[in-house]
């Protein structure tokens, strides 16, 4: 499974990067939205995890751009944020299958909410 995280904490992401590769995932990590586009383009992903609170134009504009590709549009995306998690209505169409919040959330929640959307791929 190849997955694009978009974490723009250098900690936290080496922390989850780490985690996920031990656990059979292919990782991409981005830091902010623009970067993780240039990824995605390159290595196009199985599953993205969005941190909402983003550098530039942020998560939600991420988002936007995300899903207006053609070729993205079917990609879930899990949102893994400290941000408050948006309502169902602000989501709508933009592929979010889980809404994680980051202090309640462990590794091990992460990783098997990621095996779960392809586990004929992991």
């Amino acid at each position: 499974m190849n997955l694009l995280l978009i974490e723009p904490d250098k900690i936290l992401g080496a922390v989850y990067k780490k985690h996920l590769q031990r656990n059979g995932i292919v990782v991409q990590w981005a830091r902010a939205g623009q970067e993780a586009i240039v990824l995605a383009d390159t290595n196009k992903p199985d599953v993205v995890i969005l941190e909402l609170q983003l550098p530039g134009h942020g998560g939600v504009g991420f988002l936007y751009e995300f899903c207006s590709y053609v070729d993205w549009q079917h990609i879930p995306i899990v949102l893994h944020t400290l941000a408050s998690i948006p309502s169902k209505e602000q989501l709508f169409g933009l592929n979010i299958v889980d809404c994680l919040y980051k202090p309640t959330t462990s590794l091990t929640r992460l990783v098997s909410v990621v095996k779960d959307l392809a586990p004929s791929v992991v």
